[in-house]
């Protein structure tokens, strides 16, 4: 398999994302059963960047303290995380063979990371604020699954992701989130899984109703069709992803 044809896994974070060792382990299990790519893309928000320039910003750290937050602060924060990705994909890739590599960028994360995933899956983690005070936030957070159906194609390629998942004991639970009744080719390997799934009926043509429909069922991980949001997507709706309490999981 060439580079052009190889598959590729973005995994796009910034200062506010939730990383773990745990996470690129997992990641790296997905990429090896699918004979993916793994890259990670660090984004130092710009917009946090110039909010950390106003006197009045402050940020709460994990103690709960709060304290000014300053530009060279940020800045150190945005090298450290920076590394720290570098760090933990490099081990978890290096244990599976899989290809990896890590690259750094200013922008906006969603808006950046569509941008560069535009051939490639894109992945997405919850961000720190949506799980604070949640019993071992970071371990896991593939236990709950809402699954966006759209065409059988991508629903077989899912269905990959999440044995992987299942395979190394974290998912449980499944969502099935579709306009009609799912695939039974689908529902039989869930069931070989012992996977518990559920069904919900949606509209497809509605992005934001859908990611609100799914919300309730967070903590955990959305995967959907990267055609729900295409390029075009409109500010409000990249918004509502990036408030999200779960991470993402977009397939081409």
């Amino acid at each position: 398999m060439t580079q052009a044809e190889r598959e590729r896994i973005l995994l796009a974070m910034d200062a506010c994302s939730v990383l773990s060792a745990g996470l690129a382990d997992t990641l790296a299990s997905v990429a090896a059963r699918l004979g993916a790519e793994l890259e990670g893309l660090f984004v130092e928000d710009a917009e946090l960047m110039r909010a950390a320039e106003l006197p009045f910003v402050s940020e709460v750290v994990a103690s709960g303290i709060e304290r000014g937050l300053t530009a060279e602060s940020l800045q150190r924060l945005n090298r450290d995380m920076s590394r720290e990705l570098d760090r933990l994909l490099s081990r978890a890739a290096g244990e599976r063979k899989v290809r990896w590599r890590c690259s750094t960028v200013q922008g906006s994360r969603l808006m950046t990371a569509f941008a560069a995933a535009e051939q490639c899956d894109l992945f997405v983690p919850g961000r720190a604020g949506h799980r604070r005070g949640a019993p071992d936030a970071a371990a896991s957070p593939f236990t709950r699954i809402s699954l966006v159906i759209q065409d059988p194609v991508r629903a077989a390629r899912a269905l990959s992701v999440i044995h992987a998942l299942a395979g190394n004991g974290h998912t449980r639970e499944v969502l099935l989130v579709c306009d009609r009744r799912p695939p039974a080719d689908l529902l039989s390997a869930l069931a070989a899984d012992r996977i518990r799934t559920y069904v919900q009926t949606s509209t497809m043509t509605d992005a934001r109703a859908l990611l609100e429909q799914v919300r309730p069922h967070a903590p955990g991980l959305l995967i959907a069709p990267k055609t729900l949001l295409p390029p075009s997507t409109v500010p409000a709706v990249y918004r509502l992803l990036d408030a999200l309490p779960m991470s993402v999981l977009l397939l081409r």
